[in-house]
């Protein structure tokens, strides 16, 4: 259900499936309960796990970040603590399954594939009813086109992976040949240069899954020699990432360059905030502050992520956990790789779909964001590969107290998004009133510590153009307190100061707008505005020249402003 549901393109389609993920995770624990002895055969991966969940949680408490903000996630990625923990969660009871469990849940995921593949199909054409964008894009059922070419290339992976096993009956098998057909040409046509690594990768995988079922006597050298062609690849791929090599026409120059931007910003937080991050979920809220001056000559172009899992979680979770994390996956790569040498033949032929689902995941991981769909896919796939490479399960029952306290925890786990939840739709409803009681409810939600700093500035901006007062205008104050860094609320708290006569509040706001966009041009006019209107022109003179330095296209603002405030020409 998480993987079809429509578009993620805008909040409102992120928020079910974060919330069904939660319910899955919690669902899993009596499971995870009534299996606890088997956790021992794959005790390194789920120590490192306990450490990772560890770091999220200390990250959560410690890093200074709002709790709120941290707990759900931001507004639109919905990565915070929750959905950290509830793909942990899935890791570890997926690794406790037995292999006809594993037959089934990757059922599920083919069927999954089916509604994702039917909508993306509609979108080629042309056809789709839902106008999400105005672009064309493919984006099936996962948001846009990079998530789209990740999520299908895993998923044609692990279906065509499947169809060319004897795990499912022939009919079955032959109807699941075509949909990973589909689903690899759909990965492709999104456009994104995602989806062709992670489907080279993935089938790399597989065949070095293939190879390690062979006998003895046949496996090393063809191994050794897959082992080469991967060193080629990884060269080839590293070469394409510098602007060089036979692969570069498949990577996008300027999608290239942006996230060179969203990285050397993860890199500036990472070392700024080395232990704890800048709390979960935290990147978009420092991007201003870490960004370079050619990313802050696009304005547009915010960044709410880092583009790189590893970076993700060094930047919001810190460097621990970003090592935590790099080890983690080595570690399941060396222990299935010794696991399927060891079994050969014997090696359950399910590893080949999940193997591969687990490669083309860290592949398209490096470059890209962890959307719940795709990152759902990612940790499934290593939990079910840890498990079906296991010699021997232990044979533990479920009992039926386990399956009703699977119920209560996943209602549970709908529970702890419903304050996000009722926030969610409250900030949508209330900018679409015209009532008094509309106005409230807006202040109420600006100055509550739910509603993340995008949705706030929103409700804040309707508020005060429907109904400017004082009291509004002390909301946006207050939201402003509530989230130190949410320079959009700070920057409307500065004009409206201004407006209100209290010239050295605005200085205090238009100063700590500054302080976490510095790079922003209209940050250093708004700031020009707060100084003449304490009275220091020259100060005000002076960040317009700095306006200007970081933007010449500032020019006609600022000859108008000076012209409006009667300041003296810049010289």
């Amino acid at each position: 259900m998480i993987v079809v549901f429509i578009p993620p393109w805008a909040e409102a389609f992120t928020m079910p499936k974060a919330v069904l993920l939660l319910m899955l995770a919690l669902a899993a624990l009596p499971l995870i309960w009534d299996r606890r002895r088997g956790l021992v055969l794959n005790r390194l991966p789920l120590l490192l796990l306990g450490g990772l969940a560890g770091l999220v949680l200390a990250s959560q408490l410690l890093s200074g970040a709002p709790q709120a903000i941290s707990l759900w996630g931001d507004w639109f990625r919905r990565s915070g603590t929750l959905t950290a923990v509830a793909l942990i969660l899935i890791l570890v009871g997926a690794s406790l399954l037995t292999r006809p469990e594993v037959r089934t849940a990757l059922a599920w995921v083919v069927w999954a594939g089916v509604p994702a593949t039917v909508y993306g199909l509609i979108q080629l054409v042309g056809a789709d009813p839902f106008k999400w964008n105005n672009e064309g894009w493919i984006v099936a059922t996962f948001g846009n086109p990079n998530f789209a070419a990740a999520g299908l290339a895993m998923l044609a992976l692990i279906t065509g992976g499947l169809a060319l096993t004897r795990i499912f009956g022939t009919v079955w098998r032959v109807l699941m040949a075509p949909l990973a057909a589909l689903e690899a040409i759909l990965a492709l046509q999104t456009g994104s240069a995602q989806g062709a690594f992670a489907l080279v990768a993935g089938i790399g995988a597989g065949v070095v899954v293939w190879l390690l079922r062979w006998d003895s006597s046949r496996r090393l050298p063809a191994l050794l020699a897959a082992l080469g062609a991967a060193v080629i690849g990884v060269v080839l791929t590293l070469m394409a990432l510098g602007g060089s090599g036979p692969l570069v026409s498949f990577v996008s120059a300027d999608t290239l360059v942006f996230r060179e931007w969203y990285w050397s910003a993860a890199l500036g937080m990472a070392g700024s905030h080395p232990l704890l991050g800048v709390g979960p979920d935290g990147y978009g809220r420092f991007y201003g502050e870490f960004r370079s001056s050619e990313a802050a000559e696009m304005l547009t172009l915010n960044g709410s992520a880092a583009h790189s899992v590893p970076l993700q979680w060094a930047s919001t979770i810190g460097i621990p956990a970003a090592a935590l994390y790099v080890i983690l996956v080595v570690a399941v790569a060396a222990l299935v790789i010794r696991r399927l040498w060891a079994q050969g033949p014997s090696a359950s032929p399910l590893a080949l779909p999940l193997l591969a689902a687990w490669a083309a995941y860290q592949v398209q991981s490096l470059v890209s964001i962890d959307a719940i769909p795709v990152a759902l896919l990612g940790w499934l796939a290593t939990g079910l590969l840890l498990a079906v490479t296991i010699p021997e399960h232990p044979q533990t029952e479920t009992r039926i107290g386990s399956w009703v306290a699977a119920g209560a925890l996943a209602i549970a786990g709908l529970l702890a998004w419903l304050p996000s939840l009722i926030a969610s739709n409250t900030s949508q409803s209330v900018q679409q009133g015209t009532t008094e009681q509309d106005v409230f409810q807006a202040i109420a939600l600006v100055q509550g510590t739910v509603l993340p700093c995008e949705p706030s500035v929103r409700v804040g901006q309707w508020m005060i153009s429907v109904a400017p007062s004082e009291q509004t205008v002390d909301g946006v104050v207050a939201g402003s307190q509530s989230d130190d860094r949410c320079y959009g609320l700070i920057n409307a708290a500065a004009d409206f100061s201004i407006q209100l006569d209290q010239p050295e509040q605005a200085l205090a706001f238009a100063q700590q707008g500054i302080a976490i966009d510095p790079l922003n041009y209209s940050q250093w006019i708004l700031l020009a505005k707060a100084q003449h209107a304490t009275g220091d022109n020259q100060a005000a003179v002076s960040s317009l020249r700095t306006a200007i330095e970081l933007s010449p296209a500032a020019q006609a603002e600022v000859d108008q402003l000076i012209v409006d405030l009667g300041l003296p020409p810049l010289g």
